[in-house]
């Protein structure tokens, strides 16, 4: 049985919980050590952050100019995403690629497709990738799972171009390939019903990946999950990826990080004591995600949620809790950023937002217990947590801290301090997602001001 039940409804216990809980609903952000102490509801809240939006001032689209043997050998966008993909370089160095049909043939793809481009870029052994304005409000329908090979940038040009892949259909994939941006692109599938229809990822990473920069895009209702960076089985390897300033909207399960090991197969290796295994190869967080900046409109969960090999530092995220309503009119769970399984999360900063009278997991620890060979095993993530801000009724739950603390997660660029989390929520709900792609983090948040 988790901590939380199908609706996303912590079960506290414990005077540090029952603090926090009362706190919340209070109307206080910032419940634990470190916090901003602000009175602030979550009405007013948002308000005050989502005014600033309004006048935050965006910068135009960058364009991109290849040298004269069409090389990219200047990247006009500010690298300033930083955290565990940092130097992530994509096509910088390679040819640039130009996309002028917005038709696709996963079998015999016409040159000026997308498809063709990849295709391209990968026999030259990397390339950008950018779509022409006659393509501007276009959609992309992918008859196949675009693949993306190793050393590009795919440049959707602050948000012209909308890829919609059938419901069943992962719009992007990338597997076995490093040193990839994809950037400025929509992100959306054909219609689906939520717990009912069979669905791909908006953007899936799996197997053996590297130095992959998922930033200044937009997503909405996105199938499965709009972001997924799971692998099937571990692998004794380290992958490195940065999802920031990003817009995720309407959505239900936003993003799951890790291996599904200990959920297939509790008693595999390591499973049922996670944590006391991290400096092991069965349960070393071989994945290191960065999630930073990013925008979480009216979603419900997994934001992300992180299980085993996986570690994830969450920071100066703005989430807004919403759960998803199914077919049978039940909710789903709603809450912040979970770890369990061995997963390992630190998060600081993160401006989360429930509106509904329940209270939900902000940050914390999700519990699955489970008999194996006739006994009762818990397996636990572990969380670190600092300077959060909460509003409305919800949970912050630290649980074996100095493990994620030990993880000596990569640097990110962060604003000052002293900010105002209003302040700081409005610039990012003004920069994150594909039209904010020309400012620059956090220098340009004083434009919301």
């Amino acid at each position: 049985m988790s901590r939380m039940d199908q609706y996303g409804r912590s079960r506290a216990s414990g005077i540090c919980r029952v603090v926090m809980v009362a706190a919340a609903l209070a109307g206080v952000a910032g419940v634990v050590p470190g916090a901003h102490a602000r009175a602030a509801d979550p009405v007013t809240f948002l308000a005050a952050a989502r005014d600033g939006a309004a006048r935050f001032s965006r910068q135009s689209c960058p364009v991109v100019q290849p040298d004269a043997r069409g090389i990219v050998r200047h990247d006009p966008y500010p690298h300033d995403f930083g955290g565990e993909a940092g130097d992530t370089q994509g096509g910088l160095g390679y040819p640039l690629f130009k996309v002028t049909d917005g038709g696709d043939d996963s079998v015999h793809p016409a040159p000026g497709t997308l498809r063709h481009a990849l295709n391209d870029a990968q026999a030259a052994g990397g390339g950008w990738i950018v779509f022409s304005h006659d393509l501007d409000g276009r959609v992309i329908v992918p008859q196949a799972t675009f693949r993306l090979p190793s050393n590009i940038t795919l440049d959707g040009g602050c948000g012209q171009v909308t890829l919609e892949a059938r419901a069943r259909l992962t719009d992007l994939t990338v597997t076995d390939s490093t040193n990839i941006i994809i950037r400025g692109l929509k992100l959306t599938k054909q219609p689906y019903v939520d717990k009912t229809d069979k669905t791909g990822d908006a953007i899936g990473l799996t197997g053996f990946f590297d130095r992959v920069a998922i930033v200044h895009n937009d997503f909405r209702r996105c199938g499965d999950g709009c972001v997924d960076i799971v692998r099937k089985g571990r692998i004794n390897a380290a992958s490195h990826a940065t999802v920031a300033f990003n817009h995720f909207q309407a959505h239900n399960k936003v993003m799951l990080i890790g291996t599904l090991t200990c959920y297939i197969t509790p008693d595999a290796p390591g499973c049922t004591d996670p944590l006391a295994h991290l400096d092991e190869d069965a349960m070393r967080p071989w994945v290191r995600v960065s999630i930073t900046g990013n925008y979480f409109e009216s979603t419900s969960q997994r934001h992300p949620k992180v299980v085993s090999n996986a570690y994830v530092q969450s920071v100066d995220n703005v989430i807004v809790l919403k759960p998803t309503l199914y077919p049978d009119g039940k909710p789903s769970a709603s809450y912040g950023v979970a770890a369990a399984t061995g997963g390992v999360v630190d998060a600081r900063g993160d401006m989360i937002v429930n509106q509904e009278p329940d209270t939900k997991l902000g940050v914390g620890s999700i519990t699955l217990t489970r008999r194996i060979g006739g006994s009762t095993q818990e397996a636990d993530g572990a969380v670190n947590i600092n300077d959060l801000h909460l509003y409305g009724p919800l949970l912050a739950e630290p649980f074996r801290a100095e493990l994620a603390r030990q993880m000596h997660g990569a640097s990110v660029p962060t604003p000052p301090a002293s900010m105002r989390p209003e302040v700081l929520a409005a610039c990012v709900m003004g920069l994150a997602g594909a039209a904010g792609g020309g400012n620059q983090w956090p220098r340009d948040c004083g434009a919301s001001k």
